[in-house]
């Protein structure tokens, strides 16, 4: 009886979703694929899609775990909000929203962001989708991580909770620096070394 009602439920949900009643909430990672060479650090966009445009929902808070290899990567700095759009939960530039990111765990890194906003703007002026913001990290080690979102809480302008209904995620991939381009520096440095023993060379004469 419990299982025919919840097919019922969630098949409701879905002819909300089709209808457009229900908006579909996303949270993806950009680029999805990345090749770094060792040494060279990247950054790692977290962005989310699918609220109102000009209407509720908008975003009043989100806290998000983000997993990765700490044998081959290392959050390094979170910048908050989006570098075109500007911070989407602080639209008026106050900076005052309480913002944080830390290692929770290792391979996990807990961001999280509140928006001081009233609500009437945030469901007025806020975009539909937009980046949340970008994580950079160091290459520690050569290898393949995956970049990818384990838990999510997003909630609304007046605190509501907001059904992500889907979550995407990345990966990296951490090369050595290639073997001819270790040899051409190796060639510099003899080449410089050289004239330098040449103008020492000329200088005792």
């Amino acid at each position: 009886m419990i299982k025919k009602i919840l097919r019922r439920v969630s098949e409701a949900v879905c002819l909300l979703a089709l209808s457009g009643s229900v908006h579909a909430t996303a949270i993806f990672l950009e680029p999805v694929e990345q090749f770094i060479d060792l040494g060279v650090g990247f950054t790692l966009d977290v962005n989310v899609s699918g609220l109102g445009a000009g209407s509720a929902p908008s975003l009043g808070a989100w806290d998000i775990d983000l997993t990765y290899d700490p044998t081959v990567v290392t959050p390094v700095a979170v910048l908050f909000g989006d570098p075109v759009l500007g911070n989407q939960l602080d639209l008026f530039g106050f900076g005052l929203n309480p913002v944080g990111g830390g290692i929770s765990a290792p391979g996990v890194l807990d961001i999280f962001e509140i928006s001081l906003d009233f609500p009437d703007d945030l469901d007025l002026f806020q975009a539909d989708a937009f980046t949340l913001a970008q994580v950079t990290f160091a290459t520690i080690a050569k290898g393949v991580s995956s970049l990818s979102i384990s838990d999510a809480l997003l909630s609304d302008s007046l605190g509501g909770e907001i059904p992500v209904l889907s979550i995407g995620s990345a990966r990296v991939k951490v090369v050595p620096v290639p073997h001819t381009l270790a040899l051409f520096a190796v060639g510099l440095f003899g080449l410089h070394q050289l004239r330098r023993a040449r103008r020492q060379r000329f200088a005792k004469t």
